[in-house]
């Protein structure tokens, strides 16, 4: 499509693909359904545990997919209000991102970052949580 992997706004605004189009729906469906799924794994941690079990007691990777979760409900509107104002802009006409127009690109950057920095925990965390339980598991003596 032309624009980089980041969708950068010179370059995702000014090509009329629709290609880019569909790039910035599926980005923000998946980015919806990815927040619907963080709740339901943070409701299910609080509701759905045995009675007496404490909190304390849970596994490492619970705890990580649980941090996940939040962490995924923390910096996901950030990218998906970035897709939507470069959606404008492509269709609308709003120049939040056009310098010419007193729009910032670096907005888009900021915006994007605040995703950014956090998704990196994103996939790192789950795999923490199972090499500890793996560790943990293995090295009990028999």
């Amino acid at each position: 499509s032309g624009t980089g992997w980041t969708l950068y706004p010179p370059l995702s605004v000014t090509i009329s693909q629709a290609g880019v189009d569909m790039i910035i729906y599926g980005l923000a469906i998946s980015g919806i359904s990815s927040t619907l799924g963080s709740i339901n794994f943070i409701i299910t941690f609080f509701s759905l545990r045995l009675v007496g079990f404490k909190f304390e007691f849970q596994l490492p990777i619970t705890w990580s997919i649980l941090i996940v979760a939040f962490l995924l409900i923390a910096s996901l509107p950030f990218v998906t209000c970035a897709l939507i104002l470069v959606l404008f802009d492509r269709h609308f006409n709003t120049m939040f991102f056009d310098p010419l127009n007193a729009g910032d690109p670096v907005l888009f950057q900021h915006l994007f970052w605040l995703f950014g920095h956090p998704e990196v925990y994103v996939m790192i965390l789950p795999a923490f949580g199972i090499i500890s339980l793996i560790i943990s598991e293995n090295s009990q003596k028999e």
